[in-house]
Parts: structure tokens; C-alpha cells; sequence
């Protein structure tokens, strides 16, 4: 660190005036931007990786809890959903050791998963490309394998200036079999 430090003063004092002139202008503007990004978000960004909107979809999920009070929330992206929600809620909203994967840090916050065998569950999940109503790939079947039914409800859609720009789709998940359900010999292992 010291080193870069100093190695910035002596390349401002090689490169001259009008070249340091020109790279805080530059960097002036860039941070002018992004702020107008961060503040106005005028350029949607398509990525379920963004902080844009997942307070109004903690809204919506905590909306739904109350509606499904009984059952487990759960989601399976790594561990995006489920954080944010935590963060923006109070639920207990489980990662994807449900399905019998690594949960990440959840796995050591959140009892087994096989204590929920027989309860139901909403799934949510993120929708980076936005499209409501398609399969999710091998994240589905996944999930099928480890309920006796799954039923898909209206997803979440979080809007700005008339476009969704957030898409949550949520299932509706009836009696869980357990991290490892049986008679099931394998389940993709990746998605």
C-alpha cells in the first residue's frame, strides 16, 4: 500500500500537469455518473446480481409469508436471495441446503433441513433474464425432487418507469422430502 501511494505522486510528477489534469477530470466525470446511476437508475441493469429493488421484493415476500405462514422460505442462487431478504426482512428465509447442497454460510446459522421433512415451501427465485413463465432448467428439477408437488404462483415483478427490471418467480412447494429424499438416486449436482 505504501508503495502505491508514493508511486502515484512520483507518476503525477513524471506524466506533467496536463496529464494528471486530465485523469481527475475524467475520474470527475466517472464519478458523476455513477452517481447518476446509483441515484436515478436511468440504465436498467439486466443482472440478478444488482442492488436494484429487492426492498420491494422483500415486501412482497413478507406479503406472501402471511399468506403461506406455515410454510419455508427458500431460495437456491448461492446465496443472493436469500441474503438480501434476510437483510431486508426478518423471515427466515433458508438457502440451498434444502435442496442438499451447501448452503454456504446459512448451512452453519440454519438447523438441518431434514427437520422440515413434511412441511411445505415457497421457492423464490431470481430471474436474471427477466422472463416470466419459462423453465428455470435443472433448478426446477431440482425442486421437484424434493416435494411431492410444485405449483408455480404469480411471480414478483419489480418496475421502473414501466419495465420490470426485477423478476422474483415464486412456487409453491407441498410436502418436503428432505435434503436427500428417498427412492431419488441422483439430482443434478449443477446448474
Amino acid at each position: 500500500m505504501p508503495a502505491y501511494v508514493t508511486g502515484l505522486v512520483l507518476a503525477a510528477g513524471v506524466a506533467g500537469r496536463r496529464a494528471v489534469r486530465w485523469h481527475v477530470a475524467t475520474g470527475a466525470a466517472l464519478l458523476a455518473v455513477a452517481a447518476v446511476q446509483l441515484v436515478a437508475y436511468p440504465v436498467p441493469v439486466r443482472s440478478h446480481d444488482t442492488w436494484y429493488g429487492w426492498r420491494e421484493v422483500a415486501e412482497a415476500v413478507e406479503e406472501l409469508a402471511a399468506q403461506y405462514p406455515e410454510a419455508v422460505l427458500f431460495s437456491a442462487d448461492g446465496y443472493k436471495t436469500t441474503a438480501e431478504l434476510r437483510f431486508h426482512t426478518e423471515l427466515p428465509v433458508r438457502g440451498m441446503d434444502v435442496l442438499g447442497w451447501d448452503a454456504l454460510q446459512y448451512g452453519f446459522v440454519d438447523p438441518d433441513p431434514a427437520a422440515l421433512a413434511g412441511r411445505d415451501a415457497l421457492y423464490l427465485r431470481n430471474e436474471p433474464e427477466l422472463r416470466p413463465g419459462e423453465e428455470t432448467g435443472c433448478f426446477l428439477v431440482r425442486v421437484r425432487g424434493h416435494f411431492r408437488s410444485v405449483e408455480e404462483l404469480p411471480p414478483i415483478e419489480v418496475r421502473h418507469r414501466g419495465e420490470v427490471v426485477r423478476l422474483v418467480r415464486v412456487f409453491r412447494c407441498e410436502e418436503y422430502l428432505g435434503p436427500r429424499p428417498p427412492g431419488v438416486e441422483r439430482l443434478p449436482d449443477v446448474c
